[in-house]
């Protein structure tokens, strides 16, 4: 990776800290102070910033290499509209050949045909 990275919905680090851990600059945004404080308290020493603010309101013109939301960074945003925000303010903050990642989650349950989840 050439440049520094911006994980969107950070949460406590679970992708940032060991992004950090290989020396890669993280930008980690939360919608939470709570989970960014945790995280702040396991990110020192590492070339880690925390940052609290809403994604959809992002604004970072070409600072990033890559931009990353995973898990379920995306889907807590509550309309298709600041869906579209966040990623196409995700793409302006990328530099020239830059690369956005996003993998959701979905949750795992099985249903016995009647709706109720086991």
């Amino acid at each position: 990776m050439r440049g520094p990275v911006l994980e969107l919905g950070v949460g406590t680090g679970r992708i940032a800290l060991p992004l950090a851990e290989t020396g890669v600059h993280v930008d980690g945004l939360d919608f939470s102070e709570a989970m960014a404080a945790k995280l702040r308290s396991k990110a020192a020493g590492l070339p880690l910033s925390v940052l609290v603010g809403d994604m959809t309101e992002l604004d970072a013109v070409g600072r990033y290499s890559l931009v990353i939301a995973v898990h379920s960074a995306l889907t807590l945003l509550q309309t298709q509209e600041e869906q579209l925000r966040c990623v196409r303010n995700a793409a302006r903050a990328l530099l020239p050949g830059g690369g956005w990642r996003s993998r959701p989650s979905t949750p795992k349950c099985s249903c016995d045909g009647s709706g109720a989840r086991s």
